[in-house]
């Protein structure tokens, strides 16, 4: 799911190693230079989960490269921009 457009305050994401919860400040709104895109994936099942590489590999065959990710265990929010705007 592409979540660029949404407009968020903050992130919050799920910190598996000590069952608490942290705080990622994205700032206000989340903002994207030319060509970055935000992705969600999630799921609920074996079948639907994608290790990282997985995600990593997917976007690359798009000529996406991942700037930065969220991972909680459960979910994982990607940063992405095309390759020809590094």
């Amino acid at each position: 799911k592409d979540v660029s457009r949404a407009s968020y305050n903050q992130v919050w994401l799920r910190s598996l190693c000590n069952q608490s919860y942290y705080l990622e400040e994205v700032g206000k709104n989340v903002t994207f230079e030319e060509g970055e895109k935000l992705h969600l994936y999630s799921g609920n099942g074996i079948s639907h989960k994608y290790t990282i590489p997985q995600l990593e590999n997917a976007l690359a065959s798009v000529k996406l490269r991942v700037l930065k990710k969220w991972d909680n265990g459960n979910s994982v929010l990607l940063l992405s921009t095309r390759e020809n705007e590094l």
